[in-house]
């Protein structure tokens, strides 16, 4: 299979098996390449998506913040103190969900 990722993009290829391309692309970011084709996605876009979730992810979690998803699909940034308190402080514009799968 021929990889459609850029040679800019500090990816590496992972081998997996049966045709599928996984590619790592960061600390532990992954993209399934054979399963964005599949459902039509441009791999491209789908990385660049991931890379910037994960980078806002890793900035909140610096801050002690973590990114929470409720029921229905909205989402917010959430505090938690040693004492077992939880805040939300702020709210996410978009769909997220916390994965009942």
């Amino acid at each position: 299979m021929t990889s459609l990722l850029p040679p800019w993009l500090p990816c590496r290829s992972l081998a997996v098996g049966q045709g599928q391309a996984l590619h790592q692309c960061g600390d532990g970011m992954k993209v399934d390449e054979s399963r964005c084709v599949k459902y039509g996605l441009n791999p491209a876009k789908v990385r660049s998506i991931t890379r910037r979730l994960s980078t806002a992810a890793k900035e909140a979690q610096e801050l002690g913040l973590t990114v929470f998803s409720y029921i229905g699909g909205s989402g917010v940034l959430r505090i938690s103190t040693i004492d077992g308190e939880h805040g939300n402080i702020a709210e996410l514009d978009g769909h997220f969900d916390g994965g009942d799968d």
